[in-house]
């Protein structure tokens, strides 16, 4: 098990089962989903075979391949599971690819293969939203907090229908998602056998790779075997995650024990066990924001106009801390709590992330100003011009009344080099320093020095 996994401890699971008990009360099972995306390998994996004994290499004869196409899957706490919804990994799809399949199954593409923003919002427009919208009542649909899942656009129509999103806690999906705990694995193992039969008939041993067009055949079979025992394994799914009927103690029994017997084992050996645990479990890599969203487990995600938010904003940029771009519009509290959360965003910086290390800057190295000479201004002649308060040294190609234009050279480490296509700026006289020798070259890759500039450019 990984460390962010094993890192999650009950304190977690009870607040996030407290949130979930308020969220879904009076709800009826029907109201209550949960979707999540697997893959579905060009790999029958492995398997036994009888050999003669003593046989050092033997193995089973099957091509495959490391492709895989992405299934959307869907259902509810009363046993119902929605048509799956299929991505290929091209950008465009051909009607070969959607036929022999079972009625009701959807087929899109994209550059990745997997689910982004514009896939996940396709098929839950098709298909989550029109299962959705002939309920009666709230729904509450449950799943991970992938960046993906959470838009605007989709958030914006949940709360036009009376649909709440519930977000799972971080790095728990393998003991809350109930798609998760015991679904997807029959589902596999299924898969297995049905692409092994695939691989034996004649059809398929001609081939490499599972081709695309017979994909929706398998699928169909797939799910044909699957759907003789999925309302039963989803219902027990949902009561083993403790969603319904709402039970802590059920997921809790996931966990790993972190209890011993003190009788048998010193108080000085348990100790030392909890500190190695602690060490390895929270030193684990937090998911990068374009991955993730910090949101409260249990509770409900609301989203808000722009406008809103840029009325707490002012002249503040909210920017995620990966990517320097503006996060979106969507808050990923409680709808109690979004004002509150929104002020928290555009607070005043403390002073401390804004201190100085003196040591830094008394062994930072400083640029020497250059000492310069006279300067030409003659087509042909290498000078040296400042540009937004630095020194570059160019060439002169053209020279008029008002000024010249200079080719440029860029800076590589400690050598430059020449840009290709030409990097060509008409300046000033006055902007022009020095004229210089021509550089010398001091490598086969176009590399060239400038000893004019040598004691200012430090890296």
């Amino acid at each position: 098990m990984k460390r962010s996994r094993a890192a999650v401890y009950e304190r977690v699971l009870r607040e996030y089962v407290e949130h979930l008990q308020v969220e879904l009360k009076d709800m009826p099972p029907s109201n209550i989903w949960n979707f999540d995306g697997t893959n579905l390998t060009d790999d029958p994996g492995k398997k036994k075979v009888l050999t003669k004994r003593g046989s050092k290499y033997s193995g089973n004869i099957c091509n495959s391949s490391k492709s895989s196409i992405s299934v959307m899957l869907a259902g509810n706490a009363e046993g119902e599971v929605l048509p799956p919804f299929v991505v290929y990994k091209l950008a465009h799809l051909w009607s070969t690819w959607t036929e022999n399949g079972l009625i009701g199954y959807l087929y899109s593409h994209s550059p990745s293969g997997w689910f982004d923003s514009n896939t996940f919002s396709e098929w839950f427009t098709k298909l989550m939203l029109s299962r959705l919208k002939k309920l009666v009542g709230k729904k509450v649909v449950i799943c991970d907090s992938l960046f993906s899942h959470l838009t605007t656009y989709v958030l914006a129509l949940c709360g036009e229908n009376n649909i709440s999103f519930i977000s799972l806690p971080a790095n728990s999906t393998h003991i809350t998602q109930p798609l998760d705990v015991t679904f997807f694995g029959p589902m596999k193992l299924a898969w297995r056998k049905v692409l092994t039969e695939w691989k034996s008939s004649r059809q398929g041993f001609k081939g490499t790779v599972l081709q695309k067009q017979h994909f929706p055949f398998l699928l169909k079979r797939l799910m044909v075997i699957v759907g003789k025992n999925s309302a039963k394994n989803l219902m027990a799914d949902f009561q083993k995650c403790s969603i319904y009927p709402i039970n802590v103690d059920e997921i809790l029994c996931s966990l790993l024990s972190r209890t011993c017997d003190k009788d048998a084992v010193q108080d000085s050996f348990i100790e030392a066990l909890e500190n190695k645990r602690t060490e390895w479990t929270t030193g684990a890599a937090s998911n990068r924001g374009t991955k993730k969203l910090s949101v409260t487990p249990g509770k409900s995600v609301t989203v808000m106009q722009k406008k809103v938010l840029k009325k707490y904003r002012g002249s503040h940029k909210n920017q995620d801390s990966s990517s320097g771009k503006d996060s979106d519009a969507i808050s990923l509290r409680d709808s109690s709590e979004d004002e509150d959360y929104l002020r928290s965003q555009v607070r005043s910086p403390s002073p401390v992330e804004f201190k100085v290390d003196e040591t830094q800057l008394l062994t930072r190295p400083k640029k020497k100003s250059p000492e310069f000479g006279e300067v030409v201004h003659t087509v042909g002649q290498y000078v040296i011009f400042k540009y937004e308060g630095e020194y570059f040294p160019g060439l002169i190609t053209d020279v008029s009344d008002d000024g010249a234009t200079i080719s440029s050279m860029q800076k590589s480490k400690k050598s430059w080099k020449w840009p290709m296509p030409r990097d060509e700026i008409k300046f000033e006289f006055d902007e022009i320093i020095c004229t210089i020798l021509p550089p010398k070259q001091i490598s086969k890759r176009g590399l060239f020095s400038i000893p004019k500039l040598e004691g200012y450019w430090t890296h």
